[in-house]
């Protein structure tokens, strides 16, 4: 049975330690898309549930609110979300990240017609 040599294992650890650093920024951005994906969804729940609210109220709802009525948890893992009424027919509810990847920014917003939309995407600079 032949032992490897010193060459040859330092060979092993140069090829692979290329290939993490050739794979990380796809990482990182897998990362980031992922860590996007709570705030949509949340936002998506958010916005459910101000649905239902106004439909027996026929008045959208504060965050505060929404908690007080047992309509949502919170879950402010990565985002913080807040919800703005501008008068009984509009509605916005913005998710900002509290940090990802760095200090970069990350904003999405769902309004009344359930549309969401990114404000400012930390994973477009990548």
């Amino acid at each position: 049975m032949k032992r490897r040599s010193k060459i040859t294992n330092l060979l092993i650890i140069l090829g692979l330690s290329v290939l993490a650093y050739l794979a990380w920024p796809k990482f990182e951005l897998f990362q980031c898309r992922s860590i996007q994906s709570e705030a949509k969804a949340w936002l998506h729940h958010l916005y459910e549930a101000e649905k239902f609210y106004f439909a027996h109220n026929r008045i959208y709802s504060s965050l505060e609110t929404l908690l007080e009525e047992g309509l949502v948890n919170s879950n402010e893992i990565h985002y913080t979300y807040d919800v703005q009424i501008f008068d009984s027919k509009r509605l916005l509810i913005v998710a900002t990240s509290k940090e990802l990847l760095g200090n970069k920014k990350d904003i999405w917003s769902i309004d009344q017609n359930g549309e969401i939309k990114s404000i400012q995407n930390a994973c477009l600079s990548l």
